[in-house]
């Protein structure tokens, strides 16, 4: 028996009637190898994760120009920040912080927009925006 697990992207048409995959062959294929079998589907909402530029841009803009006001490392302060914004409570009363990676694309920009707000008012320190600055 072969186990095979894919992911496939689509669209639910206007009516919500219809699934419309981006990859029909790559579909096709998938059910042909699972004729005759019981499977599982799960469908979510698809939510676009945060860019590799906004991740560089964090990294190594925000974090470092954040670092440098704190004297401190870079690491220290994604950490500081993400404590003061992405900071969630937990069922059981602990406290823990969001990871960035699960952020959506506008969550992340939310996210790195109220840490160039910080910088403004902590530090007086001005945090380019991503189109002003090559990193």
């Amino acid at each position: 028996m072969s186990k095979i697990t894919a992911k496939h992207i689509a669209n639910v048409d206007k009516n919500g009637e219809m699934i419309i995959f981006a990859d029909v062959v790559k579909w096709k294929q998938n059910k042909l190898t699972l004729k005759g079998q019981q499977v599982e589907i799960t469908i979510k909402k698809l939510v676009k994760h945060r860019s590799t530029n906004q991740n560089a841009y964090f990294a190594c803009v925000i974090c470092v120009m954040f670092a440098e006001e704190m004297g401190c490392r870079s690491e220290e302060a994604k950490e500081a920040l993400k404590r003061e914004f992405l900071e969630i409570q937990l069922a059981c009363g602990l406290k823990t912080t969001k990871p960035t990676s699960s952020l959506s694309t506008v969550e992340f920009e939310d996210f790195t927009r109220q840490c160039r707000q910080l910088a403004g008012e902590m530090f007086d320190l001005y945090i380019p925006l991503p189109n002003e600055i090559n990193f």
